[in-house]
Order: structure tokens, then C-alpha cells, then sequence
């Protein structure tokens, strides 16, 4: 039996618990406990999914396996510590919130042969797969733009990093999963219109034979998820939360049949099937050092080129 902790049962990590609860019935894994640093937030979700609330080292003693979902900023510490006891990490993007921690995380686990796996969840929405068959199978022709928007709502609830770092980094990633390049120009404008961190960014990111756009805010007073795909036959958009996608075309519109699944859901199969070893990481700790390196270049200078891979 794989037994998995989770670290940080705040907003989003409360989910892994109650989806690791679920895949329980499905999988020979089990929740090994869970830590948070808010005692009475850590008590009340033991409580309600019946699971034990461990001191961290008690936690990391009794596991094989972490999950990650703190703030960002302590991504790295918590991930060397686990990896150093010999424990398979799943961590919440970003992986890090700077290029030296991430590169010290992902040479970590390679050195004790250790999986790193980083959460970019939309690389598990059904939408998304579908989206990158419809440009591997040329379904709309060349490639000549993209362009996401992931936009409010206005007032979510602020950790440590602004938009870029938390949001824009879905799509930055998405948009290296579905075409399988890397950009070779960044360019970015964004600011602060209430706090300390970005609350505002527009990314052009630039991959030579066609191009993108990454649009990002908290200021929105709506939640609104979509990526377009323009090509020479056609365009083709997505719904990230309805996991919608339609092509239209010059002589039709087709909308793929797509059998909605929780991506969360999705993504924590395949962590375990990867810790059974069954599959190799889809998001791995090298992938998500990529899509951070491309973050912090549109958050370090309004123009500057990408290190040619």
C-alpha cells in the first residue's frame, strides 16, 4: 500500500484530501495524514474526512508519497525535506517561485531517483487533451495564434506571488503541452492595482512561426477561463471550466464530443499510477522549471528572448 500525506489543507489542498478519499476505494493507497500550519483549519478537515492531523515529521515518517498545496513560497523547503527523507513529491504550481530553488528540487530527486511531479491541472482537463489532438492531426491547419484569457474573479483571495506566477502559469503551460515548443521571445505588461503583488498581466509570448497571448487578472468582476487556437483553417476555442470545445471552419462548425472528468481527479491517478509505476510523469519537475523560467522572464523585463532550447 502507497500511503500519501498531504501538507496544506487551505482552499485548494482540502481537494487532494477529499479526491485521495475517493481514489481509496480504487487504488491500494491510503491518506496518511495531513499537516497545515492553521491548527483549527488542519482539525476540521481531519474531522471531516476522517483522517489523522500529524506533526510534519510524524507526517513524513509515515508516508511514501507528499502532496504539496502551501503557498508557494514554501514549496522548496517543504519538497527538499520530504525528498531528503526518501518521499516521492507531487507539489502545487509553481514549482518554485525562483529558478535556483526549482533547479535544487528537480536535481534532488533525480540524484535519490525520486518522482517530482508539479500540479498544472488543465493538462488534465479532457478539453485540453482533445484541443492538442485537433493540432497534432492538423484539424485547423497551421498554427498562427493563440490566445488565453484567465481572467477574475475580482477579490480571490491573494496568497503570495501575483497573477503571473499564479495564473498566467496555467496557460503558459498549456500552451507548451498542446503545440510541444517553447517560445524564444517574452514579452509582458503588467502592474499593481491594489496590493503588493501584480494583479494585472498581458504576456506575448513568441515561438517564431506563430505566436500567443496570455491575458490574466484579479480585477474582473467575472471568472472566465478560454483559450483560443487560430490556425490557417480554422480556429478552435475552449471552455476550461464547461470543458467545451468547438472548431469552426470555413465549411462547418463541429463541436468533439468530450465526456467531462474532474482534472484534479484525473491528475491524482496519474501521480499514483506513476508512484505504481505505471506511467511517466506528464508534468514533471523539468516541466515545470520551463514553464517558471518563462514566467519570471515576462515578470523580469518588457522584452527579452528565452534562452534557445
Amino acid at each position: 500500500m502507497i500511503r500519501i500525506g498531504i501538507i496544506g489543507v487551505g482552499m485548494w489542498g482540502v481537494n487532494h484530501v477529499r479526491v485521495l478519499k475517493e481514489l481509496e476505494d480504487d487504488y491500494d493507497i491510503s491518506v496518511s495524514g495531513i499537516n497545515d500550519i492553521d491548527g483549527y483549519r488542519a482539525r476540521e478537515v481531519s474531522k471531516r474526512f476522517g483522517v489523522k492531523y500529524l506533526p510534519l515529521d510524524t507526517l513524513l515518517d509515515n508516508s511514501d508519497a507528499v502532496i504539496i498545496s502551501t503557498p508557494p513560497s514554501t514549496h522548496a523547503e517543504l519538497a527538499l525535506t520530504a525528498i531528503e527523507r526518501n518521499l516521492h513529491v507531487f507539489v502545487e504550481k509553481p514549482i518554485a517561485t525562483n529558478i535556483k530553488d526549482a533547479q535544487n528540487m528537480v536535481r534532488a530527486a533525480e540524484d535519490r531517483n525520486l518522482n517530482i511531479m508539479v500540479g498544472y491541472i488543465e493538462r488534465y482537463n479532457p478539453a485540453v487533451g482533445k484541443l492538442k489532438e485537433i493540432i497534432r492531426g492538423n484539424e485547423i491547419g497551421e498554427l498562427v495564434f493563440i490566445s488565453a484569457r484567465r481572467i477574475g474573479p475580482k477579490g480571490r483571495r491573494r496568497r503570495d506571488i501575483g497573477v503571473i506566477l499564479d495564473l498566467a502559469t496555467h496557460d503558459i503551460d498549456v500552451i507548451r503541452y498542446i503545440t510541444e515548443m517553447e517560445p524564444t521571445r517574452v514579452c509582458s505588461k503588467y502592474g499593481s492595482k491594489f496590493g503588493e503583488y501584480e494583479d494585472y498581466a498581458l504576456i506575448f509570448l513568441d515561438f517564431n512561426d506563430f505566436s500567443s497571448i496570455v491575458e490574466t487578472n484579479l480585477l474582473t468582476p467575472y471568472k472566465l477561463r478560454e483559450l483560443y487556437v487560430t490556425g490557417t483553417e480554422g480556429v478552435a476555442k475552449i471552455n476550461y471550466i464547461t470543458q467545451e470545445i468547438i472548431i469552426d471552419r470555413v465549411e462547418d462548425m463541429v463541436i468533439p464530443r468530450v465526456s467531462y472528468e474532474e482534472p484534479l481527479k484525473e491528475e491524482l491517478r496519474h501521480f499514483i499510477d506513476v508512484l505504481e509505476g505505471r506511467e511517466k510523469p506528464i508534468c514533471d519537475g523539468a516541466e515545470g522549471l520551463k514553464t517558471l523560467e518563462i514566467a519570471l522572464l515576462a515578470m523580469e523585463n518588457p522584452e527579452i528572448e528565452c534562452i534557445k532550447r
